[in-house]
């Protein structure tokens, strides 16, 4: 990556190389999880980008509450893409499962249909910001408007770039249909903070030049601090947002990026780190996977906190 970073990064002939690619084997690696955990996965077109559904195999009655997890995957804003993440996404759904059922019975979580909704967005190089947050306020508003959910029914979350789109994400909401909030948001090493100060890490593949090479492209005036807005919510008025769980490494090339955004909303943010774990990979570190166990055992009591029995009504 300290060679090729910047190419992979800011080069879109390369960028959608890696992109192809990441959709081929997430297809086949999804394909097999959703064969062992019971589900399914389903391609909607939402904005001319393809986006994908992870449902249970099992049909949803209509008296059935939901539960929905709005998921934006990382890759620097340029690679990666949704079907990637299909197989982390069973497991995360699993683990929903079976928090529910740990703590309300099996009957009464029966009657809770989880689901995962894999985001996507338009990427950098061809797009730079502020697409990509837009892209994202506006299928997780689409959601509400045409599946008919309530924002108490919505989780946002995302790793390393989609960590930080979610953020830039609420920032907008807040700011313009503050009512449209979601019931909480997950963050796994988010990318927050444009400074640009990231120090060199022998236990990780993301270097310096590749994190420089994120902001070149990502944001267009990445030189002038007064227009990076929500883009480095670090720097951003954080008051008036939902719980937001953050989750982190200190090996990680840019732990300092999710320690600062604590910091700045210590009052409303719940910080976990791993010494072992080192970059935000969830599709295929153990211990990312290890970390995720947690997040359901914390979303529970935030659907406790919001009248789970009233707030999650469909």
């Amino acid at each position: 990556m300290e060679l090729y970073g910047e190419r992979v990064l800011g080069d879109e002939s390369y960028a959608s190389i890696v992109r192809e690619q990441s959709e081929w084997f997430g297809t086949f690696w999804g394909r097999k999880a959703c064969r062992k955990a019971g589900k399914r996965y389903e391609s909607v077109k939402i904005n001319g980008l393809e986006h994908i559904w992870l449902r249970s195999q099992t049909p949803r009655e209509p008296n059935t509450k939901r539960l929905v997890v709005l998921y934006a995957h990382g890759g620097g804003f340029a690679i990666m893409s949704p079907r990637l993440y299909i197989h982390f996404s069973n497991a995360l759904c699993s683990l929903i499962e079976k928090e529910l059922a740990r703590q309300v019975g099996v009957e009464a979580a029966s009657k809770v249909h989880v689901e995962i909704f894999l985001a996507n967005y338009r990427k950098v190089p061809k797009f730079s910001y502020p697409t990509q947050p837009r892209d994202i306020a506006k299928v997780y508003e689409h959601l509400l408007y045409h599946e008919n959910l309530d924002p108490s029914q919505v989780v946002l979350a995302g790793d390393s770039a989609g960590a930080g789109l979610i953020m830039s994400a609420m920032l907008r909401e807040r700011r313009t249909k503050p009512y449209f909030l979601p019931l909480c948001a997950a963050l796994l090493c988010p990318y927050v903070d444009l400074t640009g100060d990231e120090l060199p890490s022998s236990n990780c593949i993301l270097t310096p030049e590749c994190c420089n090479a994120v902001l070149r492209a990502y944001h267009p005036s990445i030189e002038d601090p007064s227009k990076w807005g929500d883009a480095s919510s670090v720097h951003y008025d954080l008051r008036n947002l939902p719980p937001v769980f953050v989750q982190t490494g200190d090996l990680d090339s840019i732990h300092q990026h999710a320690v600062r955004l604590v910091a700045k909303a210590r009052r409303t943010v719940s910080l976990t780190g791993s010494t072992t774990y080192t970059r935000a990979c969830p599709t295929c570190s153990p211990f990312s996977r290890r970390g995720s166990c947690r997040t359901p055992t914390w979303l529970f009591r935030k659907w406790q906190h919001s009248s789970f029995d009233n707030c999650v009504r469909r």
